[in-house]
């Protein structure tokens, strides 16, 4: 992980994350890599739950962030419209990070329970990965 100084210098000046005061976003991101490490020895039924545990990961980085930024973060041209379960996907956080994040945000804001959700895909119960199937 990068220094809080470094980070600063790297960080997107127009990513979804813009609007974040730096030591806030060293901060979420510090967050965002302890969710990694908690979910790291959670056994997956899949070679990998790539989506699963970096939706654990943003979810908790947002959630980190003081209430008045959780609102900025879910502010978007797209912002209330539903996020289905299919845009949750391992080639939408490779292709556009910040929109994964978002994604996220706002599919986690549209679900009864927040806190149960997380707990569900935590506990694998919830499975947003898929099966790969290769073509040997």
């Amino acid at each position: 992980m990068l220094t809080p100084s470094a980070m600063s210098h790297q960080r997107s000046k127009d990513g979804a994350f813009s609007f974040v005061e730096d030591g806030i976003f060293f901060r979420s991101v510090v967050v965002h890599e302890l969710a990694h490490a908690v979910m790291d020895p959670v056994p997956c039924p899949f070679d990998d739950c790539i989506v699963a545990d970096e939706y654990i990961a943003y979810a908790m980085q947002v959630m980190s962030l003081p209430p008045s930024l959780q609102k900025k973060f879910g502010e978007r041209p797209s912002a209330g419209q539903p996020v289905s379960r299919d845009k949750l996907s391992e080639l939408m956080l490779f292709m556009s990070p910040d929109g994964f994040a978002q994604d996220v945000w706002a599919h986690l804001k549209q679900r009864p329970d927040a806190c149960d959700y997380i707990g569900k895909v935590a506990g694998r119960d919830i499975l947003l990965d898929r099966e790969r199937f290769d073509s040997d």
